[in-house]
């Protein structure tokens, strides 16, 4: 049976890696296979009327040029219309004003990362990223929370004085993260 609910697969390291396979399944099959699923895109934007979901697939990669100008366009309509966005990401973004979910991440690591977006993190922008991270973190942005992953606990963090990041915990071993938007 097929469960017909709207949904956005945001695929990140455990979905593409195959560093976990025998080495007979090569990124780009991984991401064929993915597509089974759901499409492949770079950026998701769904409409909820009161608020925009926006995704940023395979988040432990660089946003593309592309990627960079298709978030520009969501987030001037969603300023236009004067209409939130919460943005789905598997890697969280490191907090400007809190340096806790930095300082939590390093501590379980065994390498001492910060597995964050972010200066002085394991996930270094470039250019084009740092743009979009700039976006996301402005003064007059739309963002209003961040929901992420990647580092296997739960947390919750203030990016900066308006936006406030949901780091939601492993599924693998069974939990589900529900989120209630008011």
């Amino acid at each position: 049976n097929k469960v017909d609910t709207p949904f956005t697969y945001l695929r990140a390291d455990h979905d593409l890696g195959v560093w976990y396979t025998d080495g007979a399944v090569s990124q780009d099959t991984a991401i064929e296979i993915s597509k089974g699923i759901a499409p492949w895109q770079e950026v998701f934007v769904t409409d909820y009327d009161e608020f925009y979901l926006v995704g940023w697939n395979n988040s432990t990669s660089q946003l593309s040029e592309d990627g960079l100008q298709q978030m520009k366009a969501i987030f001037e309509r969603a300023k236009q219309e004067k209409k939130p966005i919460l943005l789905a990401t598997h890697v969280p973004i490191n907090s400007v004003v809190d340096d806790s979910l930095e300082k939590e991440s390093r501590k379980v690591d065994s390498q001492d990362r910060a597995k964050l977006w972010g200066k002085d993190c394991l996930y270094q922008p470039n250019e084009t990223t740092q743009k979009f991270l700039d976006m996301i973190l402005a003064k007059d942005s739309p963002v209003k929370a961040v929901f992420a992953g990647h580092l296997h606990f739960k947390y919750t963090v203030p990016l900066n004085e308006k936006i406030t990041e949901y780091v939601l915990d492993k599924s693998f071993s069974g939990n589900v993260g529900v989120i209630r938007v008011e």
